[in-house]
């Protein structure tokens, strides 16, 4: 029989340096900007806000390389420009250049009050002299751990990865994992992107020689990266999702009494913000009557984990609890990863606590 703890748990929760630099909705990245040779990259920004938006944009290109491109038609300096945007409104970055080129763009917000916010899109504008014959848009990119594209011609596909790493400390080990149509792996492909770096291929590239209809690239990062997918058949520039990818668990949850739940659970990051799926379907090997979905929710910061979450039935007493994991050196690469886990119960504020463990299922 379980015992429940009534009193107070505190848990002390250590600020960590950020592992990653971007901030959704104060900050905006974009994997790929292209100018010259008759394209051309505009860049929308709003502040949906109640204060003015300081801040500047970023330009990187190949091995941190600071970028210059031609901003509204005027010279930058040192690869950044100004931005400042008013409440409600918007402004326009035309971005140029006479010859062709490309690297990556970061809007960065000089602080993190939460008073003004930014909205952000991207536009590739192919000009034959003063026409438009193609146009493309991106959402600004997600930062990543692990991402996929599937694909119907490995030929078409283009891809652009960046380690936006501000600190020029961080180097990122990248490894590309190339699939068949399926599901059976081809080769792979490692890449080293130092801080700040910029690498743009087509697959074709990266994978010399193959002949590949469908498949999918399966891209995974030691830490965080963001970068753009397109295709190009016959001049025509498409953009492709570029999103983080879910790994799959087995759970094993220990209570302090001794009783055992399993189940699964599914996580995935975009940035430091971790989401995810939980399903508990047994204690102690008997099935439970319904299995009940629960939505997941943490943070990742510095492989630091935690995940904080309401759970409607809890594995134990079947009541509504909040459920808290923590791991300090998580990595979406491990097999396994144990530590420990305790939960508040809400009718009475009653505490349980116990250990568990992820063994990964994912390949």
């Amino acid at each position: 029989m379980q015992v429940k703890i009534t009193g107070l748990i505190v848990i002390h929760l250590t600020l960590v340096a950020l592992g990653q630099d971007y901030h959704p909705r104060k900050d905006a990245a974009f994997g790929q900007v292209a100018v010259g040779g008759g394209i051309e990259t505009v860049i929308n920004l709003t502040n949906r806000g109640t204060y003015l938006y300081t801040g500047s944009i970023r330009f990187l290109r190949g091995q941190g390389s600071v970028w210059n491109p031609l901003v509204n038609g005027t010279a930058i300096v040192n690869g950044e420009y100004a931005l400042e945007i008013q409440p409600k409104s918007t402004v326009t970055i035309r971005l140029t250049g006479d010859q062709l080129e490309s690297g990556a763009a970061v809007a960065v917000s000089q602080d993190l009050l939460l008073d003004n916010f930014i909205e952000a899109n991207l536009t590739y504008f192919v000009r034959s002299g003063e026409s438009v014959t193609d146009s493309v848009g991106f959402s600004p990119s997600k930062e990543f751990y692990l991402a996929s594209v599937p694909f119907q011609d490995l030929e078409s596909i283009a891809l652009a990865l960046v380690n936006g790493d501000l600190s020029g400390e961080r180097v990122a080990h990248v490894l590309l994992r190339l699939f068949t149509e399926g599901g059976s792996q081809l080769e792979t492909k490692s890449l080293e992107l130092g801080s700040f770096f910029h690498d743009a291929s087509f697959l074709s590239e990266l994978f010399p020689g193959l002949d590949l209809e469908r498949g999918k690239v399966e891209i995974s990062s030691d830490i965080p990266i963001f970068g753009t997918a397109l295709t190009l058949e016959e001049g025509e520039i498409s953009s492709l999702p570029l999103e983080p990818s879910p790994v799959a668990y087995t759970v094993r949850m220990i209570s302090s009494e001794g009783s055992v739940a399993t189940g699964e659970m599914a996580l995935w990051a975009e940035g430091f913000f971790v989401k995810g799926y939980f399903l508990i379907s047994a204690i102690d090997e008997e099935p439970l009557p319904e299995a009940v979905l629960e939505l997941v929710n943490g943070q990742l910061f510095d492989q630091f984990l935690q995940l904080s979450f309401a759970v409607s039935e809890d594995p134990f007493f079947a009541e509504e609890a909040t459920l808290y994991f923590e791991h300090p050196n998580f990595s979406f690469d491990s097999d396994v990863v144990s530590d420990s886990w305790v939960q508040m119960f809400l009718s009475d504020h009653a505490t349980l606590e116990g250990t568990y463990e992820l063994s990964r299922r994912t390949d």
